[in-house]
């Protein structure tokens, strides 16, 4: 079977092609969902040319094709899912022969050949929970269980057993088989972007470590390994939440004005009941302290005022967006978080004096009429005057009465400035 796996998003659409007769002369048969899903793709698609729209997740499609037996009195093979939900495991269909021919014993030869009788081997892949003492028996020989025991987790046991049928009816085989099979399997969402995965085979009371292909840490799911007809396997990972670091208020900098590039956004991995600031995470702890650590600022800037002459200024990260909860890096993760960089502002201040400004421009207007000023008196106050409303009515992309864009309007000092000079 040639391998091939493309990239696409959810949303895109999706094309599969697969040659009517393929470079072995063999002809089509239908595609199968290997592995994985797709929203309305069920069963068995016909059609050579198919077309799908993805959805999130991985799926793994094989084009099969009319693969002539090994001997034309073999059995034929097959596979079924039970527990699990279409997709979740699959055979490699060129492995289907081999094995149908290994598993054909002297007796159905003479059923098929001198009886006539149709003679099915299927494959069953039996998902259910991981019982206590299966969990138990893993438990101490993963690396989930004996350096992460908090985050720990018993995905699923997985019994593949192998049924027999003649002319539709199952009967039972003479001997049991443990022949191998190739195995694609796709995690169900819940286990999926987990860490320390590991596959234990159980069958015989002693947990073997299982050798798989597939970076399950990082991946959608998506994994192959060589199993055994009527053995238990048992699937664990550590259980992790993700922490996000963002800051979102740089943007707001008149200087860098929606400059995103300036933002901070940092997501990570972190193990149920282990900390951020723990050695497993330094890494990528360590770039969030790079930012900011705490209530000391690193790469992060304060403070920096926005186009309305709101002055910011950074305080620590905060488990609230709105209000400071100050985020404690020791404390034990449980549960998915969003850190904020939180500020404080001073824009109710300049809202008030703005407004001042503004009364105090008024005031200083109908002093003017007063018949008691002294000679120049008068003047000097329309002086003021316009200085005072000339700062108030600075704002981005508007020159003041010296040609000048301040590229935001007055903040506070300023703004308490120009009231100080109207008294």
């Amino acid at each position: 079977m040639q391998e091939a796996f493309d990239e696409a998003k959810a949303g895109d659409l999706v094309n599969l092609h697969a040659d009517m007769v393929n470079s072995a002369g063999y002809n089509f048969k239908y595609w199968q969902v290997l592995a994985g899903r797709a929203v309305g793709v069920t069963g068995k698609i016909l059609d050579n040319d198919y077309s799908f729209t993805m959805s999130n997740s991985n799926i793994v499609f094989k084009a099969v094709y009319d693969l002539p037996k090994i001997a034309a009195d073999d059995a034929d093979a097959d596979e079924e899912i039970r527990g699990g939900a279409v997709g979740e495991f699959g055979l490699d269909p060129n492995q289907i022969p081999a094995l149908a021919h290994d598993l054909t014993t002297p007796q159905d030869q003479s059923l098929i050949g001198i009886n006539g009788a149709k003679v099915d081997y299927r494959v069953i892949f039996s998902k259910r929970d991981a019982s206590n003492a299966e969990s138990a028996l893993v438990k101490p020989v993963s690396i989930s269980g004996v350096d992460h025991p908090d985050a720990y987790t018993a995905a699923y046991a997985l019994d593949i057993e192998l049924e027999r049928y003649v002319d539709g009816r199952k009967v039972g085989r003479a001997t049991d088989s443990n022949a191998s099979i190739d195995v694609t399997a796709q995690l169900p969402a819940a286990d999926t972007d987990q860490l320390d995965y590991e596959i234990f085979d159980v069958t015989t009371g002693t947990p073997v470590a299982m050798r798989y292909v597939g970076d399950l840490d990082n991946n959608a799911g998506l994994f192959k390994f060589t199993a055994n007809l009527n053995h238990t396997y048992v699937l664990v990972y550590s259980k992790i939440f993700k922490v996000v670091f963002v800051d979102n208020k740089p943007v707001l900098d008149y200087q860098y004005l929606n400059d995103t590039s300036r933002n901070f956004y940092h997501k990570f991995k972190v193990r149920r009941k282990e900390a951020v600031e723990d050695a497993d995470y330094s890494l990528d702890y360590s770039l969030v302290q790079a930012y900011a650590d705490g209530e000391t600022a690193g790469n992060l800037v304060t403070p920096f005022e926005d186009i309305y002459g709101v002055e910011y200024n950074y305080k620590n990260w905060s488990k609230k967006e709105n209000s400071l909860s100050v985020f404690d890096p020791s404390m034990n993760i449980t549960k998915a978080m969003t850190i904020y960089a939180y500020y404080e502002n001073n824009k109710p201040k300049v809202d008030k004096a703005r407004v001042d400004l503004g009364n105090t421009i008024q005031t200083a207007k109908d002093l003017l009429g007063d018949p008691y000023l002294k000679a120049g008196e008068a003047d000097t106050i329309r002086e003021k005057i316009l200085e005072a409303m000339d700062t108030l009515a600075w704002a981005r992309d508007i020159l003041d009465k010296d040609g000048i864009d301040h590229r935001r309007m007055a903040n506070y000092a300023e703004l308490q400035r120009a009231i100080d000079g109207l008294l």
